[in-house]
């Protein structure tokens, strides 16, 4: 595993995935090669066959946020929002202060049009990232999609300062 984990890091994905199919075959009821392998599909962009390799895993292992988060992100590659929405929501679950978790729920909402929730997502990576620029223009998105002004400047003035 710590091959296919290398390889990972190095963004060699191909490679990655050779090594961790031949890793889930010598090892078939080893979670961790089964969402190694999950992952790497997930990056391919092979959301259906990762989604395979999770739920395979799962039969050895309940996942933790890191993989439910990544089923979540294969659910929104399939353009399933709904199914997203409620991964993020387990991953989110498991590890609260995680802002990145946060942004993509505010992300899949926003897809589901739910405007007030996707806000609320963006708002809570803010609050856990204060300087968060990416999370501010999205929170921007949503209020303009809603018609509604930004009603504190207060945050940006400070952006301002820091770029």
């Amino acid at each position: 595993m710590p091959l296919a984990q290398s390889l990972v890091k190095a963004e060699q994905f191909g490679a990655a995935e050779c090594i961790a199919r031949r890793l889930v075959k010598t090892e078939p009821s080893s979670a961790d090669a089964h969402y190694l392998l999950g992952y790497i599909l997930s990056r391919r962009g092979k959301a259906n066959e990762s989604l395979a390799e999770y739920t395979s895993g799962a039969r050895f292992r309940r996942p933790g946020s890191s993989e439910l988060a990544v089923v979540a992100l294969d659910y929104v590659l399939l353009k399933d929002y709904t199914d997203a929405r409620k991964w993020m929501t387990q991953a989110i679950a498991g590890d609260q202060s995680n802002p990145l978790y946060w942004y993509y729920l505010g992300r899949i909402d926003y897809n589901l049009n739910t405007f007030d929730e996707a806000r609320a997502a963006f708002e809570k990576v803010l609050v856990l990232e204060p300087g968060n620029f990416i999370t501010l223009a999205s929170r921007w998105k949503v209020l303009d999609s809603r018609k509604e002004p930004y009603r504190s400047t207060s945050r940006l003035s400070m952006w301002r300062k820091t770029i």
